[in-house]
């Protein structure tokens, strides 16, 4: 019998029952271990999907006490018959209902169920919807901040409402959008997520005909918590459901939430055990190979002699031979081997010139190499910024030291990782950057540049953090990106504090300004006594230079106010025709006393645009007051006001004294005033046009110009024909 045959049935004999044994045992261990914390981790995710629930309705719950604290719902509790305090109350609620997109609507109401103002313009529903929820609203005239189980209205809709108190025995009620809800149900993480609620019915769910209902949910009254096996059409699934524990002061309603999963997905997951599978048979060989070794041992005596001449042979002894004594495998063997050391000796005479020349080479190729890396590391290195280099699928590939420094992580903790893993971004609100949104995601979605301003947490506190991405291409194709980044807190900080500073500033002034204005005024009017020629011409230059200073204190509030986004937008349908007139009215007798003549074209079909007339004016102001004033006696001023395309083009021009080409850059800064028009004009406050650029951008326009000194100027800007988004804020424009 062949030494391969009788090998073979060793093996046969011993390793296979091994083997065996040790699959068998591992795979039972295996499966068990990952099938549980399978189910764990599913109802640790139940409890957080909840959690984000209770905390969403929560969020509601502030929202609406922070609308009941407004000075604008004071006035109406302190005067509930007062009209301007009505109109006031019902605008910022419509605007509330209308800007946060959580509410059907919001009320105010007093004793008796009495509606003081309301979002609504049919308020017949709400007023069944509030003696539906009677102990709701008693609750909040009584001064309690409450909130109501999910019920139908009368329109058959799911809803729930929050209630806070104002004062005077006096409520503002929100009826929250159960769309909202379903948002968030749709937005979390899970398979099949349903909401109950503490009577067993569903209330939402991410899709109802295969929301899977666990037994104990159906079994009101208790708090619920656990997993279970149930069937649906022949399918098994693991239901984990959890029970409300509440989000700070929202308690809860003891809603019910579960997440189906089906079981053939945890089981195929605890299928999956190769790597176990090939440590237990790697256990079980190597048990085999050691009782193997007691049992060849005898059967490979005479390959010893072999392998005492291949070892001087490899110690270069090339003059050794093996000893062939017989005919079978191993003196095949041995003959084979003999033959190879002749081959071996004759090759080895020429191999030590060939191998050094080799070595040679490629010791200078590894130091240039070297060279190579040492150049590239030191390059990273000296960037001033964080750098991340991406892979296609968004993998970090290369860290510079001061992204490390910067994230406070090793280069091994960062290489590898998704870079939203290794960078928790943050969006304007706090919330987490999901991945598509991302810069560098959407570098790689699009091939071109993306950047932003983006908020980071970590344990040096919340940070700003300025980051641009730009993609890598080969061959014309997207192969990563690389994002440079860098820390902007700071200057955040700083241009934040700069901003008050100058709106507390500019906001004192006003009043002090004032006086002064007031009483040179009755100085002027001889209120104080007559005065002389001399003492007449002093009050008057103090009432000229106030009125500029008046000036300049405006236009710094108001571009304070327009840079911290405080300024109201109240858009409405705007014909521009007449606005432009109304502003033409004013500055009439500016043109008349400098003889200058102004043409006005207007689109005949542009219609009304909804706009914010206010605001609005303060450009067409600012344009034809400085053409006015920049255009010499005589000059022609022109308006002209079309569409092109989604937007609507305004032109301003003039033929006056035009903007030197070296000075054109600097047209839109604060406190700019041409050197040529400083001598012809020494007043103005060089802040116009910035206010100008500053208002149209923020209404989602653009603004540009063209000057030719000596010949005139002309300044465009442009608005969407879709007109200006309606915003909240705080103040007005000059208030």
């Amino acid at each position: 019998m062949k030494l391969v045959t009788r090998v073979a049935i060793i093996i046969a004999l011993v390793a296979v029952p091994a083997a065996i044994i040790a699959f068998s045992f591992v795979y039972n261990l295996l499966r068990n271990e990952i099938i549980n914390p399978s189910k764990n981790d599913q109802l640790t995710l139940t409890k957080n999907n909840l959690n984000t629930v209770d905390r969403f309705l929560e969020e509601r719950q502030v929202s609406i006490a922070i609308l009941a604290d407004s000075q604008i719902a004071l006035n109406l509790a302190n005067n509930p018959s007062s009209t301007p305090d009505l109109q006031a109350a019902t605008k910022t609620l419509s605007s509330f209902v209308e800007g946060t997109g959580y509410w059907d609507s919001v009320v105010m109401v007093s004793g008796n169920d009495q509606i003081l103002a309301s979002s609504s313009a049919d308020n017949s529903e709400i007023e069944q919807t509030l003696k539906q929820n009677q102990a709701v609203v008693t609750k909040a005239l009584g001064g309690d901040t409450t909130y109501s189980n999910e019920f139908v209205d009368p329109s058959g809709d799911q809803t729930m409402i929050f209630a806070s108190p104002v004062q005077n025995g006096t409520a503002v009620i929100g009826f929250i959008k159960w769309r909202a809800i379903s948002d968030v149900l749709a937005s979390l993480p899970g398979n099949l997520i349903g909401l109950f609620n503490s009577e067993g019915k569903m209330i939402g769910s991410s899709d109802p005909e295969e929301i899977v209902v666990p037994t104990a949910v159906t079994t009101a009254g208790q708090s619920k918590e656990g997993i279970e096996v149930e069937t649906l059409d022949n399918e098994q699934f693991i239901v984990s459901y959890t029970s409300e524990t509440g989000y700070k002061n929202y308690a809860g309603n003891n809603w019910i939430m579960t997440i189906s999963r089906p079981a053939a997905e945890v089981y195929t997951v605890a299928e999956r055990l190769p790597r176990a599978l090939i440590v237990s048979f790697s256990l079980s060989t190597l048990g085999v190979m050691i009782l193997l070794t007691l049992f060849i041992a005898r059967l490979l005596r005479p390959i010893n002699n072999m392998t005492t001449t291949a070892n001087k042979i490899a110690l270069g002894d090339l003059t050794q031979r093996v000893q062939i004594r017989s005919s079978d495998e191993f003196g095949q063997l041995g003959k084979a081997f003999n033959n190879m050391a002749d081959r071996l000796q004759l090759i080895y005479k020429n191999l030590e010139s060939k191998v050094q020349e080799r070595t040679n080479q490629l010791a200078q190729k590894v130091d240039e190499v070297e060279r190579e890396r040492a150049k590239d590391e030191a390059i990273l290195s000296s960037i001033g910024e964080g750098m991340i280099a991406v892979n296609a699928d968004g993998t970090v590939a290369i860290v510079n030291r001061v992204a490390t420094q910067m994230l406070m992580l090793d280069e091994n903790q960062v290489i590898g990782k998704p870079v939203l893993q290794v960078m928790k971004l943050l969006t304007g609100v706090g919330l987490p950057v999901i991945d598509k949104e991302s810069p560098v995601a959407l570098a790689l979605q699009t091939g071109k540049m993306s950047d932003g301003v983006f908020g980071m947490q970590d344990e040096q506190g919340k940070r700003q953090i300025a980051i641009v991405a730009n993609p890598i291409f080969q061959d014309r194709k997207i192969i990563g990106a690389i994002m440079i980044f860098h820390d902007v807190t700071k200057e955040r900080e700083i241009d934040r504090m700069k901003t008050e500073f100058i709106s507390l500033a500019s906001h004192q002034l006003r009043t002090p300004l004032s006086a002064i204005k007031w009483f040179s005024e009755m100085l002027i009017s001889g209120d104080a006594g007559k005065l002389t020629e001399d003492q007449t011409e002093f009050a008057k230059n103090i009432y000229a230079s106030t009125e500029r200073m008046i000036e300049l204190v405006n236009s710094l509030l108001n571009i304070s106010r327009i840079e911290s986004g405080r300024i109201i937008v109240d858009p409405k349908p705007t014909d521009l025709k007449e606005l432009v007139n109304g502003i033409v009215q004013d500055l009439k007798e500016k043109l008349e006393q400098k003889q200058q003549t102004l043409i006005i074209s207007v689109h005949e079909d542009l219609g009304k645009i909804n706009l914010d007339p206010r605001l609005i004016s303060q450009v067409y102001l600012n344009f034809l007051t400085n053409a006015i004033k920049y255009t010499p006696k005589g000059g022609e001023i022109s308006v002209f006001i079309s569409r092109k395309g989604d937007e609507v083009v305004s032109q301003v021009a003039d033929n006056g004294y035009g903007i030197p080409k070296a000075q054109q850059n600097r047209v839109f800064n604060k406190f700019f005033r041409a050197e040529n028009i400083v001598k012809v004009e020494t007043e103005g406050t060089g802040l116009g046009l910035y206010l100008v650029k500053a208002i149209v951008e923020s209404s989602g326009g653009k603004v540009w110009f063209r000057s030719e000194e000596g010949k005139g100027t002309s300044f465009w800007f442009s608005l969407p024909i879709t007109g200006m988004k309606a915003r909240a804020g705080e103040v007005s424009l000059d208030a």
